[in-house]
């Protein structure tokens, strides 16, 4: 499993994240990556930088600020169809947030 040092500038040995190999592409690592960082001046915190992230290239916030489209189909538009049956570990996951998935 490939390690990523969340913060690799950091005087601080810790935020080590162990990220299974083809498990993520690489919008959704980098995503996670940002999210994880240590050092909370580095995460991410506003929408309009989450905006800029490949993870989110073509949506559009507004329309999804407005509920014009539902979380459903932004996961399908990224996943594809199958999106829930990509793997055995969401088995864990079961029901989890199923009211807002749904919306």
């Amino acid at each position: 499993m490939p390690t990523a040092n969340i913060h690799p500038d950091s005087e601080h040995p810790i935020g080590k994240v162990l990220l299974p190999d083809g498990f993520l592409d690489v919008p959704s690592r980098d995503l996670l990556l940002r999210l994880l960082q240590v050092e909370p001046k580095q995460r991410l915190r506003s929408l309009r930088t989450l905006t800029t992230i490949a993870f989110f290239k073509g949506y559009n916030f507004e329309d999804v600020n407005k509920k014009k489209i539902k979380a459903k189909e932004l996961l399908k538009t990224h996943y594809g169809e199958d999106y829930d049956k990509r793997n055995e570990a969401t088995v864990s996951f079961d029901g989890f947030d199923e009211i807002l998935i749904s919306e």
